[in-house]
């Protein structure tokens, strides 16, 4: 059975009309729910609606500013999708701007054999599939992971956040895992550390070096550029064949403690560093 859609709501607490009205008519065809809100400026009012309505307490909030941020962090299956402001006009647009400003950002450790497309004409498996049950909000990749490229790749429905990521002259810190088909060596590694020359242009790593003290067919390369297949085709121009490449960091953003396949809700703390930009 399909998931109800969960509503949070600002203002209509008690003794307001239009935000019963709201809660009626949420209600009508049996596919929204009241999860969440902040009824009042007025924290006691905010609880009494809250607990007249069957909501727990720590899902009534004080301040639609609390509950925008508290709500954001939330895992799949209990934050809200939307909100329904029922305050005066002239007070609209706070609680408006925050909830569009927040808005969603899903963090997935993509899996290979995925393409990062919303579909796909041939039927495979796409990064949408995957998150699918985030949210009820389109939500769209920030640029592109090769099909069998692994790791971090984030999502979202904030236009103005994800152009700011991929535009060149914004382009952030990428750290990849490189797997190659023999040791790559040491000449080469400097090589790739001063600069190469492929067909559109020249490109260096800011860093470069051995993944493991053993292994000198797994590298990590750390690179800023934005360009297509850009790790593969410093390794091809080489001579090495990439068997394998996994990126493990990007604008800030790291898979730590998120299996291969599995998605999770941006912190609060890291929309707030995407926002401002304060990462490499």
């Amino acid at each position: 059975m399909k998931r109800k859609i969960r509503m949070g709501m600002v203002g209509g607490g008690q003794g307001s009309f239009i935000g019963a009205v709201h809660r009626i008519a949420a209600n009508l065809d049996g596919q929204i729910e009241l999860v969440c809100g902040c009824f009042s400026s007025r924290p006691e009012n905010s609880l009494a609606t809250g607990q007249s309505l069957f909501l727990p307490d720590n899902r009534i909030y004080a301040s639609y500013q609390e509950m925008i941020e508290k709500e954001a962090t939330l895992p799949e299956g209990e934050r809200m999708d939307f909100v329904s402001i029922v305050t005066p006009n002239h007070v609209h647009f706070g609680p408006a701007m925050m909830a569009l400003e927040h808005g969603f950002h899903v963090l997935l450790n993509k899996p290979k054999d995925c393409v990062t497309t919303s579909d796909d004409p041939q039927g495979r498996l796409t990064v949408m599939d995957i998150v699918r049950n985030a949210c009820t909000e389109r939500i769209y990749p920030v640029g592109r992971l090769d099909r069998n490229t692994t790791g971090v790749l984030l999502l979202t429905n904030d236009g103005d956040l994800a152009s700011k990521l991929t535009h060149p002259k914004f382009i952030k810190k990428k750290i990849y895992h490189v797997w190659t088909d023999k040791d790559v060596s040491e000449e080469d590694m400097q090589r790739i550390a001063d600069g190469i020359e492929l067909e559109d242009g020249p490109i260096h790593a800011d860093a470069v070096s051995y993944a493991t003290d053993t292994d000198k067919n797994q590298v990590g390369i750390e690179i800023h550029s934005g360009r297509n297949r850009i790790v593969r085709r410093i390794f091809e121009a080489l001579g090495y064949r990439v068997t394998k490449l996994d990126r493990v960091y990007f604008a800030g953003l790291t898979k730590k403690n998120l299996p291969r396949g599995r998605w999770r809700y941006l912190t609060q703390q890291e929309v707030t560093m995407l926002q401002m930009g304060s990462f490499e």
